[in-house]
């Protein structure tokens, strides 16, 4: 009974398909979906590669338009610089321009940024105005270009739009209508009376600057290079030599009645040591070797018979046909064993006058031209020593001459100073000193005075007879 009681159970108990079961046929659609979506994927990625391979010849042909930054440079100014997504050139209007700052015919080029009036243009400032109409508001943010150049920008505020209770902000900055950023920048140099080059950004509507325009335009700055095109012949016009930070020297021309400088030669000179100009010829330092650059020709060369394999040389003055200069294995600020060296540069030889010298540089000869001298400087907050020395050429002997010293605020320090310059300024030759040569007909002149004391310019020392001294003014 208990077996029969058991099958009738059994037998009351449904009966179940495989095939109608609901967990099969979860895995049944499950499995036609996948299948589907893999088709449709299939299709969309053949369609796309398909349309690809029979349009490809007119996608390739496409002009490409980059959502990313692009380059600008201008001849004029000698640099390239990147704009920010955004920038693009714009044509300036007088009215557009700040007031009393800037004149449409001095603009070399200006940008906008879309969707904004923020305004950045770079030209001539009427510098004067600047000082006498404009009211500075707070400091703006220092950037370094890529050429490590530092670039200091402030706010400033017409007069006519000065609020009353305006006072200058040391921290932080004070948006305010019509505002101006003005940085300049070094390059190129107006030879114009109260004029230079200087970028200004400001709000063509007479608004505050959005500060998104301030940072693109510290961006902007701060990929400044400087950059030039070449010339292979020159010119009347003026020679100068682009002093750039760890980088290699150029020797600009800019022709006459032109802004633009354009590179005739480079030359790589990593040393404070200014180049030394005779005749045609410039002899600069590079990694301890004295160099003859020929300024016509653009060609340079090591000058022959000095021994470079025990040390290097660290200074070096020409005084008629020689060149003197100091050699040593090691010269850094705590050591710096010097020797004394003469180069005929007629005979091409060197000969070694004293050893165990402590002066850094060489002055020149005394009146009777039997002594040169030298000298060991330096100075330290605000304190100085110029301590002499002497090679005398009949005795070979090198004496000890006298120091001069003081510190800045101390009675003898002024004293001191004017004593060495009497001293040096009665030493032959006369070492002239010039940021610029003139080229006219085909011959290099030699300038009597500097360009505005321009920075980023590295002078020039020569010695010639006044025949060839002129001046581009």
């Amino acid at each position: 009974m208990e077996q029969d009681s058991q099958q009738q159970e059994n037998y009351n108990q449904p009966t179940v398909n495989p095939a109608s079961s609901p967990n099969k046929n979860s895995k049944w659609l499950l499995t036609i979906g996948i299948i589907i979506c893999v088709f449709i994927l299939v299709s969309v990625v053949s369609s796309y590669f398909i349309y690809q391979y029979l349009t490809k010849s007119k996608v390739d042909n496409k002009p490409v338009i980059s959502n990313f930054s692009s380059k600008f440079f201008s001849p004029q100014a000698n640099f390239e610089l990147t704009l920010p997504d955004g920038w693009h050139s714009y044509d300036v209007s007088e009215e557009d321009l700040p007031r009393d700052l800037m004149e449409k015919e001095g603009v070399l080029f200006s940008f906008i940024k879309s969707n904004t009036s923020c305004v950045l243009t770079y030209g001539l400032f009427l510098q004067k105005n600047i000082l006498d109409k404009y009211d500075q508001t707070s400091f703006a943010q220092r950037v370094f270009t890529t050429d490590k150049d530092q670039l200091d920008s402030s706010w400033y505020v017409h007069d006519f739009f000065r609020p009353q209770e305006l006072v200058f902000l040391w921290e932080g900055e004070q948006p305010i209508a019509h505002e101006v950023r003005t940085v300049r920048h070094p390059f190129p140099q107006s030879t114009i009376d109260n004029y230079y080059y200087a970028f200004a950004l400001y709000n063509k509507d007479g608004l505050e600057v959005d500060r998104q325009c301030d940072k693109d335009v510290s961006n902007i700055l701060s990929s400044i290079k400087r950059k030039f095109n070449h010339i292979d012949k020159l010119n009347d016009g003026i020679l100068y030599i682009a002093d750039i930070y760890n980088a290699t020297d150029k020797i600009v021309f800019t022709p006459e009645g032109k802004i633009e400088g354009f590179s005739f030669t480079e030359f790589y000179s990593n040393t404070w040591i200014s180049p030394f100009l005779l005749n045609d010829s410039l002899y600069f330092l590079n990694d301890g070797k004295i160099y003859l650059l020929n300024l016509l020709s653009g060609e340079s060369v090591i000058i022959p018979n000095i021994d470079y394999s025990n040390g290097s040389v660290n200074n070096f003055s020409i005084i008629g046909n020689d060149l003197f200069f100091l050699f040593s294995k090691v010269c850094n600020l705590h050591d710096c064993d010097n020797n004394l060296y003469k180069y005929n540069m007629v005979e091409k030889t060197a000969t070694k006058l004293a050893s165990k010298v402590k002066s850094r540089e060489i002055l020149g000869m005394n009146e009777d031209k039997d002594s040169l001298y030298l000298a060991q400087v330096w100075g330290d907050a605000g304190c100085f020593s110029k301590s002499l020395e002497s090679y005398n050429f009949g005795t070979k002997e090198l004496i000890d001459g006298e120091e001069y010293s003081g510190c800045e605020g101390e009675k003898k320090s002024e004293g001191a100073k004017a004593k060495y310059m009497e001293f040096v300024n009665k030493l032959s030759p006369v070492i002239y000193i010039a940021d610029y040569l003139v080229v006219r007909d085909q011959k290099i002149y030699l300038s009597n005075s500097k360009l505005n004391s321009i920075n980023h310019r590295k002078e020039f020392r020569y010695v010639t007879d006044k025949a060839r001294i002129i001046s581009a003014e």
